[in-house]
């Protein structure tokens, strides 16, 4: 019942649009028929009021006038050279053209827009993703302490990322850089000072259940002032893991895929106590 109903409302505004183009048309006929009436009365009447009396001695020129006033063209709306003789059929023949050439240049866009949006689709199924989780602890420290030769105390920390592997193809020319910064307030601004990490340069899988571990630092530790630690864990200071990693993907396009994880603690007195990790990293490209 309802596909019947849709082929008879198909039928019906087919039927409509046939009937509004006949219209049109007749409607057109009339009008034109009306005003080459109207014109040519006004002709008529201008004209003969400026031809001079029929005089025996000016029988050609009288016979010149009275054929001037057989043409009431210039009495027509503007909009008469549109249907006219072969004018008319001429600019319609140049407006069609040119209507033409735009609606298949538009047609051509539209197709290589849709193309392009296809081919990206294609390409961003079939490329590596990498993305970044939280670390998943703490940091850690070795809990041994070494001082250099001007007295300050250092504090090895140890803090990992995971790499998780997307799409249908592998990553290649894997680059990492990253590392561990200190500043007193969660959105501070400051200059890290990133390392190159110990990375595969071909990921080939690391599903989510797997996922690629890496280092925050060359060797798994990285040398923080004992004094900037000590603030971090009293909720004074926040421990920043920041970096990017660089890949290309098998069209040999090139993307970023940044990292930015604050450790916090918070203190609320004894059971009340919260740390984790705060997700500032922005998009990847």
């Amino acid at each position: 019942m309802g596909y019947n109903c849709g082929i008879m409302l198909k039928r019906l505004v087919m039927f409509l649009k046939l009937t509004l183009a006949i219209a049109v048309v007749a409607g057109a006929i009339v009008l034109v028929a009306y005003e080459e009436h109207k014109a040519s009365d006004k002709y008529q009447r201008d004209c003969q009021s400026h031809v001079p009396a029929v005089s025996p001695a000016g029988n050609d020129n009288n016979a010149h006038s009275q054929d001037e006033c057989q043409d009431p063209k210039k009495y027509m709306p503007w909009w008469y050279v549109l249907i006219t003789w072969p004018d008319g059929i001429a600019v319609w023949a140049v407006l069609t053209t040119l209507g033409a050439i735009i609606w298949q240049s538009n047609e051509t866009r539209r197709a290589a827009e849709a193309a392009y949006l296809q081919a990206q689709l294609t390409k961003s199924k079939q490329r590596a993703h990498i993305a970044i989780v939280s670390p998943p602890d703490p940091p850690s420290s070795l809990g041994t302490m070494f001082t250099d030769q001007h007295g300050k105390t250092f504090e090895p920390v140890e803090v990992y990322i995971e790499i998780i592997l997307d799409g249908e193809s592998n990553a290649y020319n894997v680059r990492a850089v990253g590392g561990l910064s200190v500043t007193e307030k969660k959105d501070a601004i400051f200059v890290p000072e990133w390392s190159k990490l110990e990375c595969p340069t071909v990921i080939r899988e690391a599903p989510p259940e797997k996922p690629l571990r890496i280092a925050l630092a060359p060797g798994g530790f990285s040398t923080i002032p004992r004094s900037e630690m000590d603030k971090v864990r009293e909720s004074d200071s926040f421990l920043h893991a920041s970096g990017q990693i660089l890949y290309d993907d098998v069209f040999e396009d090139h993307h970023v895929t940044p990292f930015h994880f604050v450790w916090y603690v918070t203190k609320g007195g004894s059971w009340l106590d919260e740390e984790g990790w705060d997700n500032l990293s922005g998009k990847d490209s």
